[in-house]
């Protein structure tokens, strides 16, 4: 698994910037929040935003590990983890 290829396919599809009034997570850059990024969304780099991806959605929750048991999962696995949140895809995913 590239998982530089899963990062830049994800960031493809989240976009740059976004601040929706209806979006529970505040303002967004590369399909990070605020809150996660601590820093002005507006500027944020997406470099930074790959790194964010790699460590706390993919290393962390131990998905890189998954690739080597069951290649096929990690991409379904590491793309709700960054919408849904770590801990609640990851009970989830526990779970089935």
């Amino acid at each position: 698994m590239d998982i530089d290829l899963l990062i830049g396919d994800v960031i493809g599809c989240e976009g740059g910037y976004a601040n929706h009034p209806g979006d529970r997570g505040g303002a967004t850059r590369w399909g990070i929040t605020e809150p996660v990024a601590r820093g002005d969304m507006r500027v944020f780099p997406r470099e930074e935003a790959v790194a964010i991806y790699e460590r706390i959605y993919w290393l962390r929750p131990g998905f890189d590990r998954v690739g080597g048991l069951a290649p096929g999962s990690p991409p379904s696995c590491s793309t709700p983890a960054s919408t849904w949140g770590r801990r609640s895809w990851c009970r989830f995913f526990s779970a089935h």
